[in-house]
């Protein structure tokens, strides 16, 4: 009997060709019209191995050794060790040098390693550039250590740049020290800019587990190794469990009125009794307690301030936060707030991105965001790929006069993970992050998806990988932005030009990266990396300068 009599070329006994219908009429395609390994190509259209999805023609080659896109060859790069340590050139930092295998890569790179002071301290778990605080010329480095100090209170070390060989949490020049054990205090750090416009820049430090959570502000210049209950402004969680200070950011100076504000993530926050996460930002000054929405909706915030709220249970809004782009040419600056489980475009757990413009003030869900045309929101591409788990400002890397946004998704395509990159424009279009200009894909088993600040496109951009071949060495991606902008679709470590590799299985390093500005004043910028779990979680901190990268 025909199965298809419209179709004249379906009908028992006859072949069965790559058309995807049953031409034979058995009930069944040939095995290969099904596309076993779901990368949307079967074998019969060209796919040269149906078992693996990370191979098909026009796949990106991944540095595994494998013909990832079908053309008969594996690059030279992918099979090539020049120095004969047993490391291929694609994964291999210095492919000149007998002596610097795969595991060494990161210690010899690195101009400086700062090391926590016992097992156990998460030292570098934040890690943060700080804007010369103390008037030598140099930027500084800020790192958290949220469960240092007696009973995990948690620190936040500042040490004062240049920094070279090797350093302990002695070395440092300022330090504050959780209030009461198990604060996490260091959670997140970053600079404030300047809130109370004296001239000299201010941090701000989070402590997820102080209460309901707190956000820390020191007023510049730093000084003493203290407490923070000396902080000049405590930003106070009030509802259960609102993991206030999750991340943190200086916002720029989103009204113009001269003073920079901060932005605070609660990725936990309740509105009306719903987990939905909120991002908060204050204008400066601040002083003293501020006290966040409590269950009835009271708070210390002024007229002036924004609050942003999740839009569902577990969006998890302001996850991570960034500010000071101008990504709408405006002349003000811009807030960007990750909700890494927003639901989008029909889909679960895709994560968005939203860049709210300046200024702002009074409370508004993510979702008023771009229906109220106040902002715009960048999705990701599938489910579960929680996209804006980190989310990060380029600058103008493309010399358009409108700043750039990062925005990472660590599970995009299983743990592969991919960055994103978003070029600001006058009228921003929101869409889902498949629509980005430049996309760079983590390899087979790898983790990719932290992002760092680039600066003004004449250096690097910083992509950590805390997961690399299925394990945890991790690594860290220096990517000429010559090598990848206006746009495209790349893969890592392919197109990296420099790869920092971690020392062990227990490293993650890159899980956290930072653009440090230029930390050596040679007018280079220069990188921070972190592995916080090296060592038996005792962690460390590297730092690349960025001149001695040819």
């Amino acid at each position: 009997e025909d199965c298809n009599d419209l179709d004249r070329d379906n009908f028992p006994g006859n072949t069965e060709v790559c058309d995807g219908a049953d031409n034979d009429c058995d009930g069944s395609l040939g095995p290969d019209e099904i596309d076993d390994d779901g990368d949307g190509v079967t074998e019969c259209d060209g796919d040269c191995d149906d078992n693996d999805d990370l191979t098909y023609p026009g796949a990106i080659e991944q540095c595994d050794g494998l013909d990832n896109d079908c053309d008969l060859s594996v690059p030279a790069e992918e099979v090539t060790d020049v120095d004969g340590d047993g490391v291929v050139e694609c994964a291999d930092c210095d492919d000149d040098d007998a002596g610097l295998a795969e595991d060494e890569c990161v210690l010899a790179m690195a101009s400086a390693r700062i090391v926590g002071q016992s097992a156990g301290v998460s030292f570098g778990y934040s890690i943060a550039s700080i804007e010369d605080s103390d008037g030598d010329g140099y930027d500084d480095l800020l790192v958290g250590a949220p469960t240092a100090g007696d009973g995990s209170t948690g620190v936040a070390y500042l040490f004062a740049q240049p920094v070279t060989g090797l350093l302990d949490v002695d070395d440092a020049v300022a330090s504050w020290t959780g209030e009461a054990a198990g604060d996490a205090a260091g959670v997140s750090v970053s600079s404030a800019g300047d809130v109370d416009d004296d001239g000299t820049v201010d941090l701000l430090i989070g402590a997820t587990n102080h209460g309901n959570g707190v956000a820390y502000l020191i007023n510049g210049p730093p000084n003493g190794h203290v407490s923070l209950s000396t902080a000049d402004a405590r930003v106070i969680g009030q509802t259960n469990d609102a993991s206030v200070g999750a991340s943190v950011a200086g916002a720029g100076d989103v009204d113009g009125d001269g003073y920079d504000d901060v932005i605070i993530g609660a990725h936990h926050t309740r509105q009306g009794g719903v987990d939905v996460g909120a991002a908060y930002v204050l204008r400066g000054p601040l002083s003293g307690d501020i006290n966040l929405d409590n269950d009835a909706g009271q708070d210390d915030l002024s007229a002036d301030d924004a609050v942003f709220w999740g839009t569902s249970f577990e969006d998890r809004a302001g996850t991570c936060v960034a500010g000071g782009l101008d990504f709408n040419g405006d002349g003000y600056d811009d807030a960007v707030i990750g909700a890494m489980d927003d639901d989008v475009d029909s889909k679960t757990n895709n994560g968005a991105a939203y860049v709210v413009y300046g200024p702002m003030s009074g409370e508004h869900s993510l979702h008023q965001v771009y229906s109220d045309g106040i902002g715009v929101r960048y999705w990701g591409e599938a489910s579960s790929d929680h996209a804006a788990q980190h989310v990060g400002v380029a600058g103008d890397v493309d010399g358009d006069n409108y700043d750039d946004l990062l925005v990472g998704a660590q599970q995009r395509n299983g743990l592969a993970g991919s960055v994103y990159l978003v070029l600001g424009s006058s009228t921003p279009t929101e869409s889902s992050l498949g629509a980005a200009d430049i996309r760079l894909d983590g390899g087979a088993g790898g983790w990719a998806g932290t992002s760092s600040d680039g600066g003004d496109g004449s250096g690097y951009l910083v992509v950590g990988s805390p997961r690399v071949n299925g394990v945890n060495d991790g690594a860290v991606y220096l990517v000429s932005w010559a090598d990848i902008l206006p746009a495209g679709t790349y893969s890592l470590p392919l197109t990296a030009a420099h790869t920092i590799v971690g020392t062990n299985n227990t490293t993650s390093l890159g899980l956290v990266v930072a653009h440090l500005g230029d930390a050596d004043g040679d007018g280079i910028p220069d990188y921070a990396m972190s592995g916080y779990q090296e060592d038996s979680d005792t962690g460390a901190v590297y730092q690349v300068v960025g001149a001695d990268l040819p």
